[in-house]
Parts: C-alpha cells; sequence; structure tokens
C-alpha cells in the first residue's frame, strides 16, 4: 500500500498540480508539491486519538480530528415530534452521498431488517425505491444528523462510516453499526469495531437477520454503550476544542514559525528515514564479512593441502 500511494501522489496528484504550477495561473510557482510538503511549517490532521490510535509523530504535526463536531441543539417540527415521541428508542439511518439513492434489493433488504425490530422508530435519510414502508420507518430527503443523535431517545447510528458521522457520534456517546462501501470508510469501520463503539456489516453480502440481529447486539449490550461515552468525555475534556486548537497554532506558526519543532526527517529521503540506508550498509557489512572469511578459509585449506602435497613427495 505503501508503494502504490507514493506511486498515485507521484504520478496523479503531483502531475496535476506541476500542469497547474505552469499552466493555469499567471503567477507561476516555483516550487513542486513535494518541496512544499517538505518544507510546510505547520500540519493540521483530521484524526483524533479517542478515534484514531495514538502514533509517533513530529512535533510541528498537531491533530484536529472532530473540528467539524458542533454540540447538537434541540429539535424542531416533525423530527421534535419523533424523537420525543420513540419512548422505545429511535435509530438514525445515514448512508451518505453515495448511498442516498440506495438500490432497491438493498433497500428493501434493510426494510426486512428494520421490520423486525417493531420498537423502535428508523428515520432514515434515502430517496431510494422501495416496496414497502413499515410503520417504524420514517424515511427523509434530509435529517439534522447530529441534532437526532444528540436527542437522549437515540439508540444508535447506522453510518457508511464518514469520518465526520463518527465524530458526531463520539461526540454525541452514540454506538454505530457501520456498513462501509468505499474509500476510507472500510478502514473507518474498523477503527471503530477495534475502539468497541460497535460492530460493522457487509452490505451486499449480510442478510437480513444479521442485520437485525447485529442492531439488537449494539443496543442490548450495555458494552458498546460505555465505550463511546468513555471517549465522548476523553474528546471533550481537551484543554481546547479542536478548532481553538487549529486556531492556536497558526497564530502561533505566524508569530514564532516552527522550526525549533520540525525534524530533520522532514528533509531526508523516504529511505533514509525508514532507515533502509542503514540497513543497507549493515548488510553489506556483512557480505564483506562473510566474503573475507570465505577467502581467508579458502587460502588455509589450499595451504594445508599443498603442505600435505609437499610431505608426501
Amino acid at each position: 500500500m505503501e508503494i502504490i500511494i507514493r506511486i498515485l501522489i507521484r504520478y496523479q496528484q503531483y502531475a496535476q498540480y506541476e500542469r497547474y504550477k505552469t499552466d493555469w495561473t499567471d503567477r507561476p510557482l516555483t516550487k513542486s508539491l513535494s518541496q512544499l510538503a517538505a518544507e510546510s511549517q505547520l500540519w493540521l490532521i483530521e484524526q483524533h486519538p479517542v478515534l484514531d490510535f495514538p502514533r509517533a509523530t513530529y512535533g510541528n504535526i498537531k491533530y484536529i480530528g472532530g473540528m467539524n463536531y458542533k454540540k447538537s441543539q434541540p429539535l424542531t417540527g416533525k423530527y421534535a415530534e419523533l424523537a420525543d415521541g420513540a419512548t422505545g428508542g429511535f435509530i438514525v439511518v445515514s448512508l451518505g452521498a453515495d448511498l442516498l439513492f440506495l438500490p432497491k434489493d438493498l433497500g428493501d433488504k434493510m426494510v426486512a431488517a428494520f421490520k423486525k425490530l417493531p420498537n423502535y422508530t428508523f428515520i432514515w435519510a434515502t430517496k431510494g425505491e422501495l416496496t414497502e414502508m413499515p410503520g417504524n420507518v420514517f424515511r427523509t430527503d434530509w435529517i439534522p444528523q447530529n441534532d437526532l443523535i444528540g436527542h437522549k431517545n437515540c439508540k444508535l447510528l447506522i453510518t457508511h462510516c464518514g469520518n465526520n458521522g463518527q465524530f458526531e457520534a463520539v461526540g454525541n456517546g452514540v454506538p454505530m453499526l457501520g456498513i462501509p462501501i468505499h474509500r476510507d470508510q472500510p478502514p473507518n469501520a474498523w477503527r471503530m469495531k477495534d475502539k468497541g463503539f460497535g460492530l460493522t456489516v457487509h452490505l451486499l453480502t449480510g442478510t437480513v437477520d444479521e442485520i437485525a440481529d447485529k442492531i439488537k447486539e449494539v443496543i442490548m449490550n450495555p458494552e458498546y454503550k460505555n465505550n463511546v461515552i468513555k471517549a465522548s468525555k476523553i474528546f471533550h475534556d481537551g484543554a481546547m476544542t479542536p478548532t481553538e486548537t487549529a486556531v492556536y497554532w497558526v497564530e502561533h506558526v505566524l508569530k514564532h514559525g516552527t522550526e525549533y519543532l520540525k525534524s530533520d526527517a522532514m528533509d531526508m529521503s523516504w529511505y533514509q528515514v525508514l532507515g533502509y540506508d542503514i540497513v543497507a550498509f549493515l548488510v553489506l557489512l556483512v557480505m564483506i564479512f562473510i566474503a573475507v572469511v570465505k577467502f581467508t578459509c579458502s587460502l588455509i585449506r589450499n595451504k594445508m593441502k599443498g603442505n600435505k602435497k609437499t610431505k608426501n613427495d
């Protein structure tokens, strides 16, 4: 994956940038994209340890995961009536813009699973064609997702595992059922499951019973709720919000720069950063040592053979 990503960046993103640099602007740029990246004073990364994983990093890289999260607001209108009236709890179903027009067979499969759980109300953002619409399913073109997730009666978020939706679930302390499709969604689903915030199901191969059973498992097993509530408390307990962190470091860089934080690795080749040059040098030393030993043993062996021949003569 590392090799493939580097090839894609080199021959796709860098190539597009080079065309822009020379052809699409009246202010020609002199530096390549790799030079700009290496010389950048500050990196702001949309990740957070409560949802992602802690890692070794450079001093001028700051994590601002959850920047798009906003405190949920009180619901109004039909959504307030639905949420307040769902005394048994409701489930938000949001599979992103890619699956707003869900294929009919897949939509019917999800409806069949929801029908098996009549005690819960399903609020589903979809424009897909469906064969039937059970009484416990409310479909709409758009939902106030974060405000719904933050409602006291929300039991679960069924999500395609987009980054923003997962941060909204963590921010509001709501467990998830992940139905990833492509791009960053499968690894996002994996991290969510690994953290104990919910379960995942494959939209194409998952059965009606599997979807229904996993919905019940996530809601009924308190472990998932406890894990995501703990993560939510950690997320909200920072000295600054992600947005405040970003603002602080941008202003800090404008005042002081970050040369004192930058690692020399930013100016090194990738094989030097990974230590391949040192490994190659050590391998070369071992090979030279083996060659010298073999050559010495060969000389000794030939000398002994020569002495034996001389005695025989």
